[in-house]
Parts: structure tokens; sequence; C-alpha cells
């Protein structure tokens, strides 16, 4: 078994690590989920 590091960055709220990060410009350190997710919060 071989670990290796995931690529993309770490999402500030859950921390999954996703090259997704950053797509949306409201939220540039959210995943898309967590980014969807604090648009219906606000």
């Amino acid at each position: 078994m071989k670990v290796i590091v995931a690529e993309g960055e770490k999402c500030e709220r859950c921390w999954n690590v996703t090259p997704l990060v950053g797509l949306d410009a409201d939220h540039p350190t959210l995943c898309p989920r967590c980014a969807a997710v604090m648009k219906k919060l606000s």
C-alpha cells in the first residue's frame, strides 16, 4: 500500500482536500458543497 498526497486545497469548513476549492468567487476558501450551504444561510 502506498500513500500519496491529495491534489488540491483544503476547504476551510469541511477540511476536504479537493481541486474544486476556490471555484466560487464569493467563497474562495470553500469547496462547492460548503459554498452552497453558506449561500443558503445568508
